[in-house]
C-alpha cells in the first residue's frame, strides 16, 4: 500500500466516526424536543385542569 493509500484509509474511518457522531447527536436532539414537547403539554393539560400549582408544589 502507498501513502495515499494509507491516507484515504485514515479519512475514510474518520469520517465513519463523524457520521457515527453526527447521528447520535441527531438522536439526542429528536429526544430533548420530544420531552419538551411532552413537558409543554402536561403543562398546558395542568394548566386546564387546575392541577397546575399543585404539580409545581410537589403536592400533586
Amino acid at each position: 500500500m502507498t501513502e495515499s493509500n494509507l491516507d484515504y484509509e485514515a479519512m475514510g474511518k474518520f469520517y465513519a466516526e463523524v457520521l457515527k457522531l453526527a447521528k447520535a447527536l441527531e438522536l439526542i436532539i429528536e429526544w430533548n424536543e420530544a420531552r419538551k414537547r411532552r413537558q409543554r403539554r402536561r403543562h398546558l393539560l395542568a394548566r386546564l385542569t387546575g392541577t397546575h400549582h399543585r404539580i409545581s408544589s410537589g403536592l400533586y
